[in-house]
């Protein structure tokens, strides 16, 4: 072997080899060694040419990549362009390129290309420039120079920069673990992409083999990346000056819809549209003047207004410029309140205030991306420019829409002022009036209230739904309304906002104001005779101007609706004087009184609108009433009540022989009465008939909805209360007469009847009786029976109770007509017999009948119904049984204690558990004897009873608390469930006695722990239920102790009852407590409920009326 040099350049060795031992000789070396040099020849020119080589193909491979480039001008297909070439010059397993921005120290990728798919590069970190040595891309836009990372594997990284692009596309956090090595980026290659010697950003290829990449492929690609770098400076130029180009373009045709845009509406969507196409967006809104244009936003998204932005902060006049939302709420949570700011669809965003008159904010503009961008001052200058020439459109339109609209209102306030001027009927000038509000103060509702006598009335409403149509033409005290009263008193308009006007509750109750009024007085010489209000159904509707336009319309129409009042008042006048010609017509014309009583209460209808009119006529000897006339608003003619009552108005107007005029029945004494508030009156007036100081009826006329009664109207019930009354004194003059001449023809009628009656009234008796009545012959053999006999022979009892009741009747007859009458006895001549039948017990008493003219009738037996007396002896009964067994064991009980105590000395503690236990038995005794006399009050109607409004929850809250200890000792969970009510009520209310009621509770609840095994629950819960059609207050005892058979249910209330396992378990009781309980809870009107089931459980529901 020798060596190869090339001038002082070893370049290698050459070598000779044999098979041969000693082959070789110094001669051969020799040879050998003039060789080489040769050999190093050979191989410098060999190696020229392969460099010479690749310097061509990489000359190539630029210029190919350039004419690629000059065919894309959009950046995608420059990027794309790179990609494919560097593809096919070296192994590219993943292509990034990247971008570095000097100003904020960030590299940027903008294409990346993973495993031959496109990776959206905006999801893609930004990566800080990191100090001298850390970070690959980093060091490359330090060191101007590439940077080659054979494997990743050995490569220390910040943790700022640890990125690999793995197999799926996605970034891998440091070195890939040795099982997927094979699979991801292993080798990489970073070269600088320099402009005019600055390095503007960093291209990379990465492998998944290990030591990809030689020197060859680095100068290669740092030659393309150079070439890259400008076609993409190129490019972006481009790109640029064709967006300034497109937003001149937009802005221009943007000024010119805003010189010719006939509304704001229009402008702003056109505005919109060529702002986003100049942008290349496809999201985005505007928000000016109320109006809205919207483009691209995700359905679940709301437009932001400017109010919105005032409250997070963003009222600036200046532009907003977000690039990435997602970094700014990580930063600032409180940034999810601006546009699109909380939104995750959404990335970046650009928004700028609208500015109107004297440079305020008077709307928006926001336009936005759904990837991170950087908005460039160009973009942002459009959109600013677009923002100052809506404003300007803005403040245009509002100028001329101010002129266009003073000149509406004025030509729509003559028009006002002719419409209602043409008539005098008052609701059609109000109907008018309604109908020019709609012009000049537009809202979803109006109404006009009218003043009279100090009280104000709704006297016509326009638009949506009244909340309470009752209260329409009803009048309301002006004092409950403070809005009503500032106006009425300042003789100015006004602006009422928010969810009502007023903090008093009836006028909340009155108006339901939704959101948004303004009303104006309407006056006539100074003095306030009503209101025109408007309301809106969203807040802040209504502006100062609208208070002017409203203002300037009640000056208009305020005489016309005083002329209409004023005519409508004169009608009036002349329809009264005309009813009572009519009436006083027919009192000289007719002696008819019902007639023309009829006439009267048709009149006083008709003169006020009431809903109904009664005339009573009263006889003062007796104190009674009769209904002589009566009349309804639908035309009906029957009575209210059946008679009046005995503390209501008819009679006191009666008594004392006063008219009496309630305005507003709720308040009034007469009418707080559970029936009187049935009637559901509002008002109503009672004027007496008089004559010569005495009352001969009352004339009653009523509304069912709020009305106050006029003087007028009084004045005018009154006049009609003194025509009947001289119409009742007539007609009573001339029945007078008429009944004598009655009188005579009666007599005469009453003898024929008296002999007609008298055959008639034996065979009614024999029918009306309530009891039984059998005729029989000689024989026994039935002749005739009244209904009720027939009945239980026929139908009630059974076949074989009817053959019974026949056979004792038979053998009853026989031996009353047996009988010698003489020398028989009257027991004997008049025998009876008790007979007991299924379900029915009957007594049976016959006597002979001696009428002569009876040929076939020989006896009549009378049957009478004893079951109830069977009843009370079988109750006797049980009361003996049980009282005395009750009596008998505290007796006993004492009698035990006391001699225990006699054999004790007094000092001996057991003396004192003696005495104790000698007291509770008293008091159990006294107890029984106080269940004895209260059942004895209950039937003689002494039970003292002292009701008054009482919450069910805190008496049910007492009676739980005080038989908690003892449930506890019985090991029994006792639960009280009050009916939920809002915080501040106390639930269901209603009309007990506390101390009464108590007594039914603590019997429920004491049987329901009594019966109750250990273990078991005993809940006690309150509530509103229906049941009858109206609605109750219900205590309910729930207990899931032994349960009730079911064929002693219906015996549970008897008195003395207990049923057979109470006793079998010799559970003290008298059968007295829930016969007790029933009959209180009756005494107020109530009723208890029974449901249970054997070893279930029992529940006990006590219904009681609400008070009020």
């Amino acid at each position: 072997g020798v060596p190869v040099h090339w001038g002082t350049d070893f370049l290698g060795v050459l070598i000779v080899g044999s098979d041969t031992p000693a082959a070789f000789s110094p001669a051969d070396a020799e040879l050998l060694n003039l060789f080489a040099p040769q050999a190093a020849i050979a191989i410098r020119n060999a190696r020229l040419y392969e460099e010479v080589q690749r310097l061509l193909e990489q000359q190539i491979a630029v210029n190919r990549l350039a004419l690629a480039l000059g065919e894309h001008r959009d950046l995608d297909g420059v990027y794309h362009a790179i990609y494919e070439h560097v593809r096919a010059l070296m192994d590219a397993d993943a292509f990034i390129v990247s971008f570095y921005d000097d100003e904020r120290q960030l590299i940027q990728a903008e294409y990346v290309m993973s495993h031959g798919r496109i990776m959206d590069a905006a999801h893609l970190p930004l990566i800080p420039l990191e100090e001298a040595g850390h970070g690959t891309q980093s060091q490359v836009i330090h060191t101007g120079e590439p940077l080659y990372v054979p494997d990743w594997s050995q490569v220390t990284r910040t943790t700022k920069t640890q990125h690999r692009i793995a197999e799926d596309g996605t970034i891998a956090e440091g070195p890939p673990p040795p099982e997927a090595r094979k699979d991801s980026t292993n080798s990489a290659v970073y070269v600088p992409m320099k402009v005019e010697g600055e390095t503007i950003g960093v291209m990379q290829v990465q492998s998944r083999r290990p030591d990809a990449y030689n020197q060859e492929d680095i100068d290669l690609l740092a030659a393309l990346a150079n070439m890259a770098a400008m076609a993409i400076q190129n490019t972006r130029l481009y790109e640029e000056s064709r967006s300034r180009t497109a937003h001149l373009e937009a802005l221009n045709a943007i000024i010119a819809a805003a010189a010719a845009a006939p509304d704001i509406s229009n402008l702003l969507d056109i505005a919109l549209g060529h702002t986003l196409i100049a942008l290349g967006l496809k999201t985005g809104y505007i928000c000016l003047a109320d109006q809205c244009a919207i483009q691209g936003l995700p359905p679940d998204f709301e437009p932001v207004t400017i109010q919105t932005n005032r409250d997070a902060g963003l009222d600036s006049p200046y532009p907003l410029a977000i690039e990435d939302w997602r970094r700014v709420r990580e930063e600032n949570p409180l940034s999810a309140l601006a546009p699109f700011g909380g939104h995750p669809a959404i990335r970046a965003s650009l928004s700028v205030p609208i500015l109107v008159e004297e440079g305020c904010i008077g709307g928006g503009m926001t336009v936005a991306s759904a990837e991170p961008r950087t908005w460039s001052s160009e973009e942002i200058a459009l959109v600013e420019a677009v923002g100052r020439q809506l404003g300007a459109a803005a403040e245009r339109l509002r100028l001329f829409q101010a002129e266009q609209e003073q000149r509406e209102l004025a030509e729509a306030l003559e028009e006002a002022a002719s419409a209602v001027s043409s008539t005098l009927d008052l609701d059609e000038v109000l109907d008018r009036i309604l109908e020019q509000v709609e012009r000049i103060v537009p809202g979803d509702a109006s109404s006009v209230v009218l003043i009279e006598n100090g009280m104000a009335r709704i006297v016509r409403w326009r638009g949506r739904e009244y909340p309470n149509a009752a209260q329409i033409n009803a009048p309301f005290p002006l004092a409950d309304h403070p809005h009503l009263m500032s106006m009425a008193e300042s003789g100015k308009a006004t602006v009422i906002s928010g969810s009502s006007p007023d903090s008093d509750r009836k006028a909340r109750e009155r108006w339901e104001w939704p959101c948004s009024h303004v009303g104006a007085p309407i006056q006539v010489a100074g003095e306030t005779v009503g209101f025109l209000i408007v309301g809106y159904s969203q807040p802040d509707r209504f502006s100062p101007t609208d208070v002017e336009r409203l203002e300037a319309l009640t000056s208009h129409v305020a005489t016309a609706v005083e002329n209409a009042r004023l005519f409508q008042e004169a009608q009036q006048r002349v329809a009264e004087l005309e009813a009572l010609q009519r009436t006083s017509l027919q009192l000289t014309s007719s002696l008819d009184l019902p007639a023309v009583l009829d006439t009267i209460v048709d009149s006083a209808l008709n003169l006020v609108g009431a809903s109904n009119c009664h005339i009573y006529l009263y006889d003062d000897v007796n104190e009674s009433f009769t209904l002589s006339a009566t009349l309804w608003e639908d035309g009906r003619r029957e009575a209210a009540v059946k008679a009046p009552r005995r503390d209501g108005l008819t009679v006191t107007v009666a008594r004392s022989g006063c008219p009496l005029v309630i305005n507003d029945t709720t308040t009034h004494p007469l009418y707080t009465t559970p029936e009187a508030q049935k009637w559901n009156l509002k008002a109503i007036a009672g004027f007496p008939l008089k004559r010569a100081g005495r009352v001969l009826g009352v004339l009653t006329v009523a509304f069912m909805i709020p009305h106050t009664f006029s003087p007028e109207e009084q004045r005018v019930l009154g006049l009609l209360a003194d025509q009947a009354a001289t119409a009742v004194e007539n007609a009573q003059l001339y029945r007078q007469l008429r009944d004598h001449a009655e009188q005579l023809e009666q007599r005469v009628q009453e003898r024929t009847a008296q002999l007609e009656a008298q055959y008639a009234r034996l065979n009614a008796i024999l029918h009306s009786a309530s009891d039984g009545i059998v005729v029989t012959d000689a024989q026994g053999e039935i002749v005739q029976t009244n209904p009720v006999a027939q009945t239980w022979l026929t139908r009630v009892l059974s076949p074989e109770d009817a053959v019974r009741l026949r056979e004792t009747i038979r053998d009853l007859a026989r031996r009353t007509v047996a009988e010698p009458a003489a020398s028989s006895s009257e027991k004997e001549r008049r025998p009876e017999v008790i007979l007991e039948l299924t379900g029915l017990d009957l007594e049976l008493k016959s006597a002979p009948i001696v009428e002569p003219r009876m040929t076939r009738a020989a006896a009549v037996v009378g049957i009478h119904d004893i079951s109830h007396l069977k009843a009370l002896e079988r109750m006797k009964s049980r009361f003996v049984t049980n009282v005395s067994h009750e009596l008998r064991t505290p007796i006993t009980t004492i009698k035990l204690y006391a001699a225990l105590m006699q054999q004790t000395p007094p000092q001996s503690e057991k003396w004192e558990q003696y005495l104790n236990a000698l007291a509770q038995e008293a008091d159990h005794q006294a107890r029984l004897v106080e269940d004895i006399l209260r059942i004895s009050r209950i039937d003689a109607g002494r039970l003292e009873m002292k009701p008054r409004p009482t919450p069910l929850n805190e008496l049910t809250a007492a009676i739980v608390t005080s038989r908690q200890v003892l449930a506890e000792r019985k090991g029994l969970t006792l639960e009280h469930r009050p009916m939920t009510v809002p915080p501040g009520e106390r639930g269901p209310l209603t009309l007990v006695d506390p101390e009464r009621m108590m007594q039914v509770l603590n019997n429920l609840l004491g049987n329901a722990i009594h019966y109750t095994p250990e273990g078991g629950k005993v809940i006690v819960s309150t509530g509103l239920e229906e049941a009858e059609g109206r609605t109750w207050a219900t205590v309910r005892v729930s207990d899931t102790g032994i349960g009730i058979p079911e064929d002693e249910l219906p015996h549970v209330f008897e008195r003395f009852f207990r049923g057979a396992e109470p006793q079998s378990m010799q559970i003290p009781g008298t059968g007295l407590g829930l016969a007790i309980a029933r009959e209180i809870v009756e005494l107020h009107g109530g009723r208890v409920t029974l449901e249970s089931a054997i070893n279930e459980g029992t529940t006990f529901t006590v219904w009681l009326p609400l008070a009020g």
